[in-house]
């Protein structure tokens, strides 16, 4: 009878961990989306008509998350793998005959 007790126990105690984390896991991805996805306040409120140039080729690398990502791809201090990208896309510019766009995304 004891082990019994104690095997629901472990179940339920299993069960409230497992909501409690799916409870904190939802929570930190609303606090990503207010801080970095449509939830931001400034978001709608400028007019996105003309703002960006146009570009005939789009490179997307998909790269950890929006903290880590360098302020510019080119900078010394910037991570290996961005660094690396823009370096080869602007080494091979003279060959490129049109003009690229890189951007940085989260999975």
């Amino acid at each position: 009878m004891a082990k019994k007790s104690l095997i629901q126990r472990e179940k339920k105690r299993q069960k409230l961990e497992k909501k409690y984390h799916l409870i904190r896991g939802s929570l930190k991805k609303k606090d990503k989306n207010a801080e970095f996805g449509f939830q931001r306040p400034e978001v709608g409120k400028e007019k996105l008509a003309g703002t960006v140039g146009f570009h005939e080729r789009h490179v997307f690398l998909c790269y950890k998350g929006p903290e880590e990502w360098p302020s510019h791809l080119e900078a010394a201090e910037s991570e290996r793998l961005p660094r690396l990208l823009a370096a080869a896309i602007k080494a091979r510019k003279p060959n490129l005959k049109k003009t690229v766009s890189t951007r940085l995304f989260s999975a």
